[in-house]
């Protein structure tokens, strides 16, 4: 049904071209100069118009709404691919304040390979310190992408939520990553003991097997070689778990300073627990466990059993760093809880003592919410603080007794602000303003305290150090003599 497309004819010969806008059967129809129908069977051209479609994008990485600290850079994984060819593409991001406040529309661009592509697998970064983003913003982000048609058509993947962790939040994960950590150096440091003393035992079972066959073996049995291949096989394992230990303390240390609490003594104590731990790692260990796989590999009694004991010398030194690590940690992660808590306890007071000021004119249940949220945070609070108390009174029972009393604080603070939400609730403000005032009273000296215990441990640390080097000197003296 469509008009007749007249091609050019040159003798025999004819060309042209032309556009199809729907599909079907096309025919070529052929007549001669005078017009008459060439004969033989008519040449039917089928053809199928496709329409254009517009990109498709998916973001498989990170591929689900998460949370983030302000200072990381996210990396984002854009698939892309189109029916004709890809024009451009780019991911787009809105930043939300804790407010309600958005930003403008930032758009990055994502390079294309130089070559015309239907598809591709781009990378990009949302570096969220670049962004200005802040500690309880939202950052909404999606990928777009247009097409080489000539109507350039676009399409947008799912818009996905960054949410970004607040103080208080961040300094939570801390928290959790260095009790993580810690449960890891000592399960290290107990692996290593034992590792140590199954490698003594093998090594001195050596010649006991030998002499019970009446010779000195020169090939190791099939059980020898499969007792030594296995303390071969524990010591890599254990070496490979101290390095993702060492991995997991640098992303602590980078995590406490965006939380905010990575002050130059707590630096200092993290850099010792670092020596420590590259110490264990040592190259002088890692040359002994081959010289172990050597020997099994030849199954070589004599060399097997020296690599043993050689082994044995190195693990012990590797056992006294980890230990060393464990107990520099343990000193680390406290005084870190002790400067986290007191932040966290001079915010909380903080943000009370705004609520104070403004529960009067502020809408009830709104004001209520708010401070159940604040008493769920002061009941965080009381348990790191009685969970500290805990752990210092193996090391002095009198500071063990001044973190109960803290946490016994910040519980009563945590009660007075529920019963503050609740007067607020029934519209009681004077009241819950009343209340509130009480709570506000209870956490404000927490944060000196805190601190101070935190400065008095970092003192008597410094002076076990300082009596450990005048005993070695001492003795170092009396060999002299």
């Amino acid at each position: 049904g469509q008009e007749p497309h007249v091609l050019a004819t040159d003798g025999a010969r004819f060309s042209g071209a032309f556009t199809p806008r729907q599909s079907g059967a096309y025919r070529l129809a052929l007549v001669t100069a005078s017009g008459a129908p060439v004969a033989g069977d008519a040449v039917v051209l089928p053809i199928t118009v496709a329409p254009d479609l517009p990109p498709v994008l998916e973001i498989p990485v990170p591929g689900a709404d998460t949370n983030a600290s302000p200072d990381v850079r996210l990396p984002v994984v854009v698939d892309v691919r189109d029916d004709h060819s890809l024009h451009a593409v780019a991911i787009e991001s809105r930043r939300v304040s804790a407010l309600g406040e958005r930003s403008a529309v930032r758009r990055d661009e994502l390079s294309l390979p130089a070559e015309r592509t239907d598809r591709a697998l781009l990378g990009g970064t949302l570096d969220l310190a670049q962004m200005g983003v802040l500690p309880g913003d939202t950052l909404r982000y999606w990928a777009v992408a247009s097409d080489n048609s000539p109507g350039r058509q676009s399409a947008r993947s799912r818009e996905f939520v960054l949410r970004i962790l607040t103080r208080a939040e961040q300094r939570a994960e801390q928290r959790k990553q260095s009790d993580a950590l810690g449960g890891k150096l000592d399960s290290l440091a107990d692996a290593s003991r034992k590792l140590e003393r199954q490698t003594e035992d093998l090594a001195r079972s050596q010649p006991r097997d030998a002499a019970s066959q009446g010779r000195q073996a020169q090939n190791l049995s099939f059980e020898q070689a499969q007792r030594a291949e296995a303390v071969a096989q524990d010591q890599q394992q254990l070496l490979e778990e101290a390095e993702q230990a060492k991995e997991a303390l640098a992303e602590l240390d980078r995590s406490a300073q965006a939380a905010g609490i990575a002050d130059s003594a707590w630096q200092a104590r993290m850099a010792e627990v670092r020596q420590q731990l590259e110490r264990a790692l040592s190259p002088e260990l890692r040359e002994k466990l081959q010289e172990l796989r050597d020997a099994l590999k030849d199954l070589d009694a004599e060399r097997t059993q020296d690599a043993l004991k050689n082994l044995a010398e190195r693990q012990e030194q590797l056992r006294e760093a980890l230990e060393r690590t464990r107990q520099l940690f343990e000193r680390a992660a406290m005084e870190g809880d002790l400067q986290n808590l007191a932040q966290e306890s001079r915010e909380l007071a903080d943000e009370q003592q705004r609520w104070n000021e403004q529960v009067a004119g502020a809408d009830s249940a709104r004001a209520a919410a708010q401070e159940q949220q604040l008493a769920a945070r002061t009941d965080s609070l009381a348990q790191a603080l009685a969970q500290l108390a805990k752990d210092m009174e193996g090391m002095a029972p009198e500071r063990g007794e001044a973190m109960q009393e803290a946490a016994q604080s910040a519980q009563q603070a945590a009660q007075q602000m529920k019963q503050a939400a609740q007067s607020a609730k029934k519209g009681q403000k004077p009241q819950a303003q009343q209340q509130g005032k009480k709570a506000e009273e209870q956490l404000k000296p927490l944060g000196d305290e805190l601190d101070e215990q935190r400065e008095d441990l970092e003192q008597e640390w410094q002076d076990e150090v300082v009596g450990e080097l005048d005993r070695a000197l001492a003795d170092a003296s009396r060999l002299g003599e």
